[in-house]
């Protein structure tokens, strides 16, 4: 009786595993579309303005591409190395007062929530 037992759980085991090679093959088949940037996966599909025709105005936006955040282009891109410098250069920041990505979120209102990133690397 335990052959016949462990057959059947073998026979099972042997097909799950058919199952994943085969569902693995698919995915690789499938995936071949998403290696594409968005603008082109955009330009491509002939029903993007059909999309944004759905969507309303206010939230074209966020479903279109945008080129990548320059804001890491900094003139100070080795920056200061004592405290006093730095100071001055956070007072500069702050007293310019820019926000960025303005033309993919909108204008600051009052009300409106703003989340501050700090982003830290060593070199």
């Amino acid at each position: 009786m335990p052959r016949l037992k462990y057959a059947s759980i073998l026979r099972v085991l042997v097909l799950v595993g058919l199952l994943c090679i085969w569902i693995q093959i698919m995915l690789a088949a499938s995936s071949s579309g998403l290696d594409r940037d968005g603008e082109d996966m955009m330009n491509i599909n002939e029903t993007s303005e059909q999309v944004l025709a759905l969507v309303p105005q206010e939230l074209h936006k966020y479903l279109l591409v945008h080129p990548k955040n320059v804001t890491g282009n900094s003139t100070e891109r080795a920056g200061p190395k004592n405290i006093t410098s730095i100071r001055r250069a956070i007072e500069r920041s702050n007293d310019a007062q820019t926000i960025y990505n303005e033309d993919i979120f909108g204008p600051v209102q009052n009300d409106t929530v703003i989340i501050a990133i700090q982003a830290y690397y060593a070199i």
